[in-house]
């Protein structure tokens, strides 16, 4: 029968068409180049060995660094400023060592700085 022939010949060009529109946006949102040249962020290493009086500065008031220390290894969390920096949620953290609190999940400062190497970090 001839008309479901036709429907059926529709239903193959519909479907045809409907592939080839999501190929051609997938392969031009996973597949194009970004224009222009890619941004530069070049973050500092944190230093390797600081005192406590300098670690106690890089709290994001003092300095614009955010350090916190755990087991003597220091961690630049600058980029988590929201939760780190000044007015923060964990902002008791910033510039401290962390060890104890962390790992007693103590968030009111009281166990900051008690590592027992905590001299030079």
């Amino acid at each position: 029968d001839y008309a479901s022939s036709i429907t059926s010949k529709m239903d193959l060009l519909i479907s045809l068409l409907v592939s080839a529109v999501i190929f051609l946006v997938s392969w031009a949102f996973f597949f194009r180049k970004p224009s222009g040249p890619a941004p530069e962020t070049v973050t500092p290493e944190p230093p390797r060995q600081i005192t406590l009086e300098e670690l106690h500065q890089c709290d994001g008031a003092q300095r614009s660094n955010i350090y916190v220390s755990i087991r003597g290894q220091i961690y630049d969390v600058t980029e988590a400023a929201g939760f780190y920096g000044p007015g923060a949620s964990y902002n008791v953290f910033a510039g401290h060592d962390v060890t104890l609190s962390l790992a007693r999940g103590s968030l009111d400062g009281s166990l900051n700085d008690k590592h027992k190497n905590n001299d030079c970090l």
